[in-house]
């Protein structure tokens, strides 16, 4: 889970105060986490971070934003969940009228076949040298691909 990915006392954002965090909560325990930034952030941060990691990014002219951080509890996975907080993340979207939104996924992940069948579009594939696998040949299905969809 993401606590353990980022200490206990760190917020789940790249950019504290930017960053949309969406959490399921059921009797006090965390079910799942979403988070969005919007793209003026993103690039912002990137700027900051990381330049030449932005053309792995879908950046239009019009309003919108990345969805990351997007994580179910092993204990609730198989049961909806995920899709329930990608449909809530788009919602709470449209109402704040964003126009679209992209996300990074696994190639060939369970992640990536919710957000196709939530609509999104695979837009391309991103290779790096760092994703070679123990053969030390590049390991597909570890490929990460750039997601969108419009809202």
């Amino acid at each position: 889970m993401l606590e353990k990915n980022f200490g206990k006392n760190l917020e789940f954002c790249l950019v504290p105060g930017k960053t949309i965090v969406i959490k399921l909560i059921d009797n006090k325990k965390t079910i799942g986490t979403i988070c969005f930034i919007d793209n003026k952030d993103l690039i912002d941060f990137m700027k900051k971070n990381n330049e030449d990691a932005l053309n792995n990014y879908c950046i239009r002219a019009i309003k919108g934003g990345h969805i990351y951080n997007f994580t179910v509890n092993k204990k609730y996975r198989g049961k909806g969940f995920g899709y329930k907080l990608i449909k809530i993340c788009m919602n709470v979207l449209k109402k704040l009228e964003y126009k679209y939104c992209h996300c990074h996924v696994k190639n060939k992940s369970v992640s990536k076949k919710m957000f196709t069948k939530l609509g999104f579009t695979e837009e391309n594939v991103i290779n790096t040298e760092t994703r070679i696998n123990d053969n030390n040949t590049f390991d597909v299905e570890n490929n990460l691909v750039n997601m969108t969809s419009w809202i």
